[in-house]
């Protein structure tokens, strides 16, 4: 049994908690929240997300040398030893410093697509792209959470559109619709208005 509960709380109130926040030294800065007073498109990769705008955010938080050396360490000791249980916590401390890694870089992209007006995204299948032939380049990039992140987000609104709506054969300037598009093809030039993007 689940019990989904959702609140409701005043943005107005939310923005003056943050600008009064005091900080680390105890001081209270006046902050400023500078945005861009257009919408903006997502489309997400797996690994990483591509804006509306043209700006691609790329990044790859795969496995560390020294936690491969760590985990062949590990195979070599004897069970239940004091050295294997000391292996298995540098490990585990190695496996938390790759995370905080990739929550600081998550946290910093969705810290930028906040700034803007709204945000419109295809409601993809990351799931399906985690079990299929992606499994590596998702769970190293964790496109998943920001995802989620902007579905659950207050700050701004996020509209999620059908995962079969033709959005890359569909100029953005005039609607036009190009059937001819394939998935090899990296420009789309309009034969009607001649955009190319």
């Amino acid at each position: 049994m689940y019990l989904f509960v959702t609140c409701y709380v005043d943005k107005n109130r939310y923005v003056d908690v943050w600008q009064e926040r005091a900080g680390k030294n105890g001081a209270v800065k006046p902050r400023e929240w500078n945005s861009f007073d257009t919408p903006i498109g997502i489309d997400l990769k797996p690994t990483g997300v591509v804006l509306s705008n043209g700006l691609k955010l790329e990044w790859r938080i795969q496995e560390s040398k020294r936690l491969k050396r760590l985990q062949r360490s590990l195979a070599r000791k004897q069970k239940g030893s004091k050295r294997r249980n000391k292996v298995k916590h540098q490990i585990q401390k190695e496996h938390e410093r790759l995370t905080n890694i990739k929550t600081d870089v998550i946290n910093k992209t969705c810290s930028l697509i906040y700034r803007y007006k709204a945000v419109y995204l295809q409601d993809d299948n990351v799931k399906g792209w985690q079990e299929g032939h992606f499994s590596k380049s998702v769970h190293y990039s964790a496109v998943g959470t920001i995802k989620r992140g902007l579905s659950y987000s207050l700050r701004i609104p996020t509209v999620f559109l059908d995962k079969y709506q033709p959005t890359s054969k569909t100029c953005s300037v005039c609607g036009y619709k190009n059937e001819d598009l394939s998935l090899g093809d990296r420009t789309f030039k309009c034969p009607k208005c001649g955009s190319e993007y």
